[in-house]
């Protein structure tokens, strides 16, 4: 398999590396290879003195790679235009109905456009029935790259959130779907999310004053 730009993808997988530097189609330095998710084909470039934010780069622009560096299809500005936030995450819940039980089971699907194709790819699958029964008030909460987030507040089962107060490692309070919870840790009492805190710090989940259910609104960047 090819890229658009005909790298056969096999050699990225094989020379793609840590710190190898990112140059744009023109030629300009955009960084240094900070992350690599060669599974979903995604890389991130480090924000630094050449561009103010971390890239986050799809494999399908990659034109040359070397084990020195790599060369790309795009201009540092189609960059800063469409790749300053990581790769949007879907999160679906379907329910199915346990036969002879009366009752249903509730799984969350969340995909992850391949960094190949573009093509949806499934990165988690969370039974929600068995997370409600395990977290807790108190817990901690993580990134899906193991970034603290903060501590579980307030836990509303019936509105199927959790709640996470700001703090140091959050500039607003969160009222986080149970839908984005990947694993609940019982042993260190820890909580992992689906997404990265990128997405949190873009989409928050908040209170509405009348005291009706939670509702999604978008949070500047800066």
């Amino acid at each position: 398999m090819t890229t658009a730009q005909g790298v056969v993808l096999e050699h990225i997988n094989q020379l793609i590396a840590y710190g190898q530097r990112v140059y744009d189609g023109d030629g300009n330095k955009v960084g240094t290879v900070e992350r690599i998710d060669t599974k979903l084909g995604w890389m991130t470039v480090e924000k630094g003195a050449f561009v103010h934010h971390a890239l986050y780069i799809p494999f399908s622009v990659i034109a040359t790679i070397d084990k020195r560096e790599i060369g790309l299809s795009v201009s540092k500005d189609d960059l800063l235009a469409a790749y300053t936030n990581p790769p949007a995450r879907t999160t679906l819940v379907t329910s199915t109905e346990i036969p002879g039980t009366g009752t249903a089971e509730h799984m969350a699907v969340t995909t992850v456009p391949s960094g190949y194709t573009g093509a949806p790819v499934q990165v988690d699958r969370t039974n929600l029935d068995e997370i409600k029964r395990q977290i807790g008030v108190g817990m901690r909460v993580f990134d899906v790259y193991g970034e603290k987030v903060g501590t579980v507040d307030t836990y509303n089962t019936a509105r199927d959130y959790l709640e996470v107060r700001k703090s140091r490692f959050l500039p607003h309070d969160l009222f986080i779907p149970m839908a984005l919870v990947d694993s609940v840790d019982l042993y260190v009492q820890d909580v992992t999310l689906a997404v990265t805190k990128d997405h949190l710090r873009r989409v928050c989940i908040v209170q509405q004053e009348n005291g009706a259910a939670p509702s999604t609104i978008v949070v500047p960047d800066n």
